[in-house]
């Protein structure tokens, strides 16, 4: 429901891995999802493994660009990081150009366990 209420920034808290993947995919339908948790960085949200070892403000710096095709961003465990005013800041410009830019659509979900 948030998701179609245009709500571009969502908050889970669960210990239940596996139940928060399943949501996420059912949620996305077809769109892409990149997973970003501090451990490892940018990592493959189907296989668990890693991709880059970015840190989080250059991954959120990959979606800053034109987004047509819709795209969700999984957040895990990086409530150590998001004090950084840099990165709420990259946070805040995501989710205004989801809600008021016609081509961009990303959503971002982040749980903590």
């Amino acid at each position: 429901m948030y998701i179609e209420a245009l709500r571009p920034i969502l908050y889970i808290p669960t210990f239940d891995f596996n139940s928060f993947d399943n949501i996420i995919k059912d949620i996305s339908s077809k769109s892409k999802i990149y997973e970003f948790n501090e451990g490892l960085g940018y990592v493959n949200f189907e296989t668990k493994n890693q991709e880059t070892a970015y840190s989080l403000e250059e991954f959120l710096n990959l979606f800053l660009s034109e987004q047509i095709e819709p795209v969700y961003l999984v957040l895990k465990d990086v409530h150590n990081l998001i004090d950084n005013h840099k990165t709420i800041s990259l946070l805040k410009s995501i989710a205004l150009k989801t809600i008021y830019e016609d081509d961009y659509y990303v959503n971002y979900l982040y749980r903590f366990y």
